[in-house]
């Protein structure tokens, strides 16, 4: 109760900035109301060097195989009205949460949970990373888990001590040549090869800082980060691992993270797709999450 007191505090003087990419609610009715009317609450956590301006078209697409896309309230039955309430975060040291600075993953994650109602979470890459921590510590903010180009870490400490090492050689070279140049670099490597132009979001990742982007390589990159999976048993919401056909890491830590989960996480290769699925392939990315959320809600 005291770490819950403590967090929502801090978020009182230093809140994650929230974009509210789609409601569906008709005006002035929150996520439930006495008429009837329910919605699918959602946050999006974007990828290092993003922003939460950076989704893409998937904001739109979901819910477009069960016809509650497009601003349309739908039926299901005769009573219940389903409505989708999109929301995205800029994290630690990204966008305009640039100044929010966080010690490790796990104050990344206490940030993200006081600025979120409870929700069905989606995270992308750096934020899956995040969305694990936050389902871990916050179980009751969490409704069910998306996780696209995910892992739970590196557990052997040599190869963690490398990749620590590697981003904070990083960080510097960020610091010597600014968020614009260190942009396009960021983006030259394979991982990324699949994206097409639009989704590079270069105007976005320009508003970032260079302070904050350092920050966040130093505190929650990867190399920082204390492998999660010995506990990922104890995720109980339920939890969809996508991945990308062309992304052959992330396919194999996926499927492995689905399996440490347990029966309650399904894994999904997203054909066509790199390491962005819901910016390379964002209709088979939707189309997968909607099918999911149908199956929870």
């Amino acid at each position: 109760m005291g770490v819950d007191l403590e967090v929502k505090l801090n978020a009182e003087s230093v809140p994650l900035h929230r974009r509210t990419l789609r409601n569906d609610a008709p005006s002035g009715l929150n996520s439930t109301d006495s008429a009837g009317f329910d919605s699918v609450q959602i946050v999006f956590l974007h990828g290092f060097s993003q922003t939460g301006g950076c989704m893409g078209p998937v904001a739109e697409l979901l819910g477009s195989r069960s016809g509650y896309s497009e601003g349309a309230i739908a039926t299901r039955g005769s009573e219940l009205h389903l409505a989708v309430n999109i929301v995205s975060l800029d994290l630690p040291g990204h966008g305009q949460s640039a100044g929010v600075q966080c010690g490790d993953l796990w104050s990344a994650a206490d940030l993200v949970a006081s600025s979120m109602d409870p929700a069905i979470l989606i995270g992308y890459s750096m934020g899956a990373r995040v969305a694990l921590h936050v389902a871990l510590r916050y179980p009751q903010s969490v409704k069910a888990l998306v996780l696209i180009g995910a892992t739970a870490g590196i557990e052997d400490p040599h190869d963690r001590e490398s990749r620590l090492n590697s981003d904070q050689l990083l960080a510097s070279r960020l610091e010597t040549i600014g968020v614009e140049q260190f942009a396009e670099e960021w983006l030259q490597q394979d991982l990324f090869k699949h994206l097409p132009d639009w989704a590079r979001f270069l105007e976005e990742r320009r508003q970032n800082q260079v302070a904050g982007l350092g920050s966040s390589l130093r505190q929650c990159g990867t190399g920082a980060m204390d492998p999660l999976w010995s506990r990922l048993h104890e995720i109980d919401c339920p939890v969809l691992v996508l991945a990308g056909e062309l992304d052959h890491k992330f396919r194999d830590l996926g499927i492995r993270i689905a399996q440490e989960v347990g029966d309650n996480a399904t894994f999904e290769v997203i054909a066509g797709a790199g390491h962005s699925t819901h910016l390379e392939q964002p209709s088979a990315t939707s189309s997968a999450i909607t099918e999911f959320i149908d199956n929870v809600t």
